[in-house]
């Protein structure tokens, strides 16, 4: 059994039972992942298709989890499933067009990292279910890196994911990404999740707010990456997009070094999502999701006091034993429920209340909450929606719908909505589910935004007044003094973050204009006079501890006399 504890560090499971006389590893300790389950009587193995580099099948750690497609005839070089490749029996290397899914010889130890995931998925399956797990969760190995490669650029990943899906994969892992994603790219991953495909995406090691894809797609599942104590990893990404957070270190340890960041937390879920599947083969994808986002730990009060956090890590840290155990098929638990994670959905099955009031009031700031229908399955008659910014009673609603009519998202520019369902009693035997994602802040614009011009003299400033500036920050202020006139520039205040949030002066209206000074730290800078009647002063600051902010007096003064030489 397993301990139930919300905190985080805590082992949250009995110390053994990963089937072989192992210790626990930490990863499972901390997703509270049950060991010795009694699987049920039906389902077929659950595939994992990890996408990825290579995949090493003599690691005896992964020897017997590996997919075999019973439809192909080993060696005799005939497509015998008609799926156009020839003898994929333990699936396919999509980038250099073969059947051979190994590092290439000689280069093992720079194809390390699809080997890596694929045993945090092993060692999940071998803790939940012991010598049984191959016959409950299988590894479908899908090579995207071609052996002669110069740069460690899977090129061919989505290439890869549409093999996957094509065979049925139950889960897809991608712990890698790219900026952008083509509208084929997109395509594909549309594809993958109509055949019921769950696609789970690393968030990407940028060390800020930035979109990774496939990760940012809605049709995949991102996961950033935190530490033992919940806290994100400084190199994981975050923002609106990410899903879920998971443990980044603390993972698989071999001869090489082991993965961690983003890729881990994303395998440590396709790993728990798999026994979830397990556990429950007859369930959707969509049900899988809230099983495990409506069961998922908060994890904004371990950020060390970063607000801007808020709607940026998900529906929180997975919890597999209470997922395991969540009550589908009896949502909704009363006719009130609050919900405080900023992601997750309202579900109401058979049976249900007539009248359900959800609250939505996750913790800290944000622009607002998004509501989306996701499925209605049976006839909901007259039964009817309403959603308000306020308590039903004391404001109009700002939608007010019959059931069946609503099918586009609704937006609700507030920090809390109340979601009232009035079910039809004639038509009450009905299943809904709606997806709850609060709208995140855009702190880079909080305080300042763009180019502002300044033409007057008087005081300068970042923005933010009392409080701390802005995390990522990119503002600038052109400055222009009459004809005739510079512009000098005298310190009040300044606290930035030493040699990582600057402040920069050029002299001129652009960056390409020679830089007059640079300032970074705590210190009040010296008086700047500038060369022409113009100057471009430029703040830009990373993700993380931000300060004070600088103050500045700026006045419009004659230019300084120097004196000449005679030839």
């Amino acid at each position: 059994m397993v301990a139930l504890t919300l905190w985080p560090g805590s082992a949250g499971a009995e110390d053994g039972g990963s089937g072989d006389g192992d210790s626990t590893p930490s990863f499972l300790m901390q997703i509270r992942a049950p060991a010795g389950l009694t699987p049920p009587e039906t389902g077929s193995p659950v595939v994992v298709a990890v996408v990825d580099d290579a995949l090493d099948v003599d690691d005896p750690e992964l020897r017997e989890f590996l997919w075999t497609n019973d439809k192909e005839v080993p060696d005799n070089r005939i497509d015998d499933d008609g799926n156009g490749k020839v003898d994929d029996v333990c699936g396919w290397d999509v980038a250099d067009d073969d059947g051979d899914v190994r590092q290439a010889e000689g280069r093992e130890a720079e194809m390390k990292h699809g080997t890596n995931l694929a045993r945090i998925i092993s060692r999940t399956a071998r803790h939940a279910y012991g010598k049984e797990a191959p016959n409950r969760i299988r590894i479908l190995p899908v090579k995207t890196l071609e052996d002669g490669f110069t740069q460690p650029y899977l090129k061919s990943g989505y290439k890869g994911i549409r093999y996957a899906a094509d065979l049925g994969a139950d889960i897809i892992l991608t712990a890698w990404g790219e900026v952008e994603s083509s509208s084929r790219d997109l395509r594909i991953l549309e594809a993958a999740s109509a055949r019921g495909s769950l696609i789970v995406a690393a968030a990407g090691n940028h060390y800020g707010e930035r979109r990774q894809y496939p990760a940012a797609q809605e049709s995949a599942l991102a996961v950033a990456a935190v530490d033992s104590n919940w806290a994100r990893l400084r190199q994981s990404s975050y923002g609106e997009f990410v899903d879920l957070v998971a443990p980044g270190t603390g993972g698989v340890e071999a001869e090489w070094k082991p993965v961690e960041g983003s890729s881990m937390a994303a395998a440590v879920v396709a790993g728990a999502i798999a026994v979830l599947k397990s556990q429950n083969p007859m369930e959707t994808r969509l049900e899988t999701l809230v099983r495990l986002l409506n069961t998922a730990l908060p994890v904004e009060a371990w950020q060390g006091g970063e607000l801007f956090m808020s709607g940026k890590l998900g529906a929180g840290f997975p919890n597999l034993a209470a997922a395991l155990q969540y009550p589908i098929g009896d949502q909704p638990p009363s006719s009130n429920n609050l919900l405080e994670k900023h992601q997750g959905y309202l579900v109401r099955n058979r049976p249900a209340p007539g009248l359900v009031l959800w609250k939505i009031r996750p913790s800290g700031e944000f622009s607002g909450i998004w509501l989306k229908p996701k499925r209605l399955a049976g006839s909901s008659g007259e039964s009817r929606l309403q959603v308000f910014k306020e308590s039903p009673g004391e404001g109009r609603p700002i939608l007010d719908v019959a059931l069946s009519d609503w099918r586009e998202p609704l937006f609700i520019p507030s920090v809390q909505a109340f979601v009232l369902l009035n079910t039809d009693a004639a038509s009450a035997d009905y299943e809904w589910i709606a997806e709850f994602r609060t709208m995140p802040i855009d702190q880079s614009t909080l305080y300042c935004s763009g180019t502002r011009n300044i033409t007057d003299e008087g005081i300068l400033e970042d923005g933010s007044g009392e409080a701390d500036y802005s995390p990522q920050s990119d503002c600038k202020w052109l400055i222009t003094a009459p004809e005739g006139k510079v512009i000098q520039v005298e310190f009040l205040e300044f606290d930035t973050e030493p040699n990582t949030d600057w402040v920069y002066f050029f002299n001129g209206a652009g960056t390409h204009e020679r830089i007059m000074a640079v300032f970074s730290g705590p210190e009040i800078p010296p008086e700047l006079t500038s060369w022409t009647n113009q100057m471009l002063v430029w703040f830009v600051t990373n993700d993380r501890d931000q300060g004070r902010g600088w103050k500045a007096s700026i006045r419009f003064v004659d230019p300084p006399v120097t004196s000449g030489s005679r030839n």
